[in-house]
């Protein structure tokens, strides 16, 4: 047998809500994170390269621009140095750093010894753009290694070129 149970008219408890305690609280929440807040700095992600000249747009709509068109070289700054990453499996296998000249070829991507080889150009030449060409099957983790180690021997302007794999086909 099923028992009802009796609800009596005078058991309507009323809840309430303590509102004043929530307002307190919110207020305390909000001034802890007001005066918490640190903003990031403004260079916090920030990239120094070189881009390509505004120039004049040629085209038209969007389906005109061919992504591996080379640019027109009277638009670029001038490239003193260059540095080419092969890689076949994503990682760096070879790293050939060009000058105007000279050529000097690193194994196996050791990151080390092109920081002191780009450190004795650097001292040689002075200021210099850098160019960054890497293949297109290379990580971005080791492009951005790249860059980084071309920024920590203090070149101010450091772009990249278009992925020659890319470009041959």
């Amino acid at each position: 047998m099923r028992r009802k149970r009796k609800h009596s008219q005078g058991d309507n408890a009323k809840v309430e809500i303590p509102i004043p305690a929530m307002l307190d609280m919110t207020f305390q929440f909000l001034s802890f994170f007001i005066l918490t807040f640190n903003p990031p700095s403004v260079a916090e992600g920030q990239m120094d390269m070189f881009m390509p000249a505004a120039g004049q747009a040629k085209a038209k709509t969007a389906e005109q621009v061919d992504p591996f068109a080379l640019s027109n070289p009277e638009n670029e700054p001038g490239v003193d140095i260059t540095v080419a990453i092969e890689s076949r499996l994503g990682v760096i296998d070879k790293l050939t750093v060009k000058e105007k000249e000279n050529s000097t070829v690193i194994a196996e991507g050791n990151l080390k010894e092109l920081k002191s080889v780009l450190a004795t150009i650097r001292n040689e030449v002075g200021p210099a753009n850098v160019k960054i060409e890497a293949d297109g099957a290379l990580k971005y983790e080791y492009l951005i290694a790249v860059m980084d180690v071309c920024l920590g021997v203090k070149f101010q302007s450091v772009g990249f070129s278009p992925p020659p794999d890319l470009i041959r086909r």
